[in-house]
């Protein structure tokens, strides 16, 4: 008979989403109520800092719910807003000893959703961006779930000139939603995922939470991803911060690849917060002008190709950068990686171990999902 260590032993210790999911759905929420300082803390703690870190005080005004959804967006938001506002204030008080009061207007911070859920974008001179090449385009239309032929649903998002002309040569269909549905109702969801998958397709069927704990991707790669991952791939000396700052990154050059909203994003972050920004762009690449107006904000561009004077060029520009974020991993060249430091997911703006050293280290910043 076994003893009940080694039984213990051989039970798998849950791990933090999973149990974190399976409590909130076990045990819905029944108040708006929400506890955002320990949110935040909960974000900062995974790079070791805390609220604290700016200096000054965290505040908070409004809660969800702000439109009609049992999910907390504007909750989200503004823990987000806060994390980085404070990861970008204490940089400032490493740098000048001075502390700063945040506050946050939670429904203010859901704004960023708007685009989404309202169709309302940034303007330009009074302009809303124009669809452009996009315009009825299937693949963009709402809501994004199309039914499959055993009454499931799948959910794709081929608008991309170059993705979007082979899912219609994949479903054999006319450009419009109509056709495209028509399509997809004779399929079956799993035959057509995997089938959309050897194509190179962005398609997915939509899982129950029981039936996404039982795939691969969550099992062996989001069960086991923690919120934020740092991870040092080098040695070298930490460089200095730039005296006389007028901003937290003053003096920091950043260089990327960032594409959509998830990547760009990141470089609109580091430009808001004093960075010299330069986003490199492929020959022939396309963006929704939403998205454009959304990310690209604060950033320098520039194309680039494959060609062998232009990778000298990247590598002239990837020399004098401190941080490297990127996107799709299909743009990215071969990179060193003795030309890197360090490597930091998406939302880890500092690395708390060279916090009040006036120092820093060269970075490559990427979103989790890509």
């Amino acid at each position: 008979m076994r003893s009940e260590s080694a039984v213990k032993e051989e039970i798998p210790t849950p791990d933090r989403l999973t149990e974190t999911i399976a409590d909130k759905l076990s045990n819905p929420a029944t108040s708006s109520d929400f506890d955002f300082y320990q949110g935040v803390n909960q974000v900062l703690a995974e790079v070791g800092m805390s609220a604290a870190d700016s200096g000054g005080q965290l505040s908070f005004y409004g809660q969800d719910p702000i439109v009609p959804s049992r999910i907390r967006f504007a909750t989200m938001a503004g823990i987000g807003l806060a994390a980085k506002t404070i990861a970008a204030a204490a940089v400032w008080r490493d740098r000048t000893g001075q502390g700063q009061d945040i506050h946050i207007d939670v429904r203010k911070a859901y704004r960023r959703f708007s685009g989404f859920f309202e169709g309302i974008w940034e303007t330009v001179n009074g302009r809303s961006p124009a669809m452009g090449a996009f315009e009825n385009n299937p693949f963009l239309k709402m809501p994004f779930f199309r039914e499959t032929r055993d009454g499931r649903h799948v959910v794709t998002l081929n608008f991309y000139p170059e993705s979007h002309q082979r899912a219609l040569n994949f479903f054999r269909c006319s450009d419009s939603v109509e056709s495209l549905e028509n399509s997809i109702l004779q399929w079956r969801t799993d035959d057509l995922e995997t089938a959309a998958a050897e194509e190179g397709l962005v398609l997915a069927k939509v899982r129950s939470y029981e039936e996404m704990r039982e795939e691969q991707q969550y099992t062996d790669v989001l069960a086991r991803m923690p919120l934020i991952s740092v991870e040092k791939i080098g040695e070298s000396e930490p460089l200095p911060f730039k005296p006389a700052a007028k901003a937290p990154l003053d003096g920091i050059r950043a260089l990327g690849m960032g594409h959509v909203i998830a990547g760009a994003a990141i470089g609109r972050d580091l430009a808001f917060y004093g960075a010299d920004v330069l986003n490199v762009w492929r020959p022939n690449s396309t963006e929704l002008e939403a998205f454009y107006w959304d990310v690209q904000v604060g950033m320098r561009s520039t194309i680039l190709d494959s060609s062998k004077e232009d990778r000298a060029k990247f590598d002239l520009l990837l020399k004098d950068a401190d941080i490297f974020f990127a996107k799709q991993a299909s743009w990215l060249p071969e990179i060193p990686r003795a030309r890197c430091r360090r490597v930091m997911r998406k939302k880890a703006r500092t690395d708390p171990r060279y916090r009040g050293s006036s120092r820093r280290e060269r970075a490559v910043v990427e979103p989790a999902w890509i």
